[in-house]
């Protein structure tokens, strides 16, 4: 079998793309023999970062990760680096964080009676309500508190809106005790 010996070549570096205030998981990977050293560094990052952590793939290829939590929106740029006694390589990685999806209206009531309620609210739509990338999804859980009481009751699962026609998500509520 024949391994090529040389400098490190960084095969995969991909930009990401993230909301702001949740996690995020930024990687690298190089080819190298003898085996690299690799790191991903940052600065003016907004959030926090844990350790970078290394771990081996197939022969020869070794992955660099890092987990993030940016605290606001903005592009940051990452840089992977990869380094053996014969070389070295980088690439950078651009991590653009955005706002998470949110909607612009509150849900509203739409029936009440002494036993049941109806509650609706609008799909979040990218072109008109705030934060969030086209490609977000949101999903809905209901819950609610009867009053005098504590605990929330969650009513069934996450639920993706459908889209599409004048559909508007709604929950309803029966037996209730008056």
């Amino acid at each position: 079998m024949f391994l090529y010996v040389g400098e490190p070549q960084i095969v995969a570096a991909t930009d990401e793309e993230g909301n702001a205030g949740q996690n995020a998981f930024l990687s690298c990977t190089a080819d190298a023999v003898p085996t690299p050293q690799m790191n991903i560094t940052y600065s003016d990052f907004s959030g926090t970062a844990s350790r970078v952590s290394i771990r081996d793939l197939e022969q020869n290829q070794q992955q660099a990760v890092i987990k993030v939590k940016p605290e606001k929106p903005g592009v940051y740029d990452f840089l992977c680096t990869a380094r053996n006694e014969h070389g070295f390589d980088m690439k950078k990685i651009i991590f653009t964080v955005v706002d998470p999806p949110r909607l612009t209206s509150p849900p509203f009531l739409e029936e009440k009676s002494n036993t049941s309620l109806t509650v609706k609210w609008k799909v979040w739509e990218y072109s008109t309500d705030e934060g969030g990338t086209p490609v977000d999804r949101v999903d809905y859980l209901v819950l609610y508190r009867q009053k005098g009481f504590h605990e929330w009751i969650k009513i069934g699962t996450w639920k993706t809106p459908l889209t599409g026609g004048d559909f508007e998500p709604e929950v309803s509520i029966e037996d209730l005790t008056p």
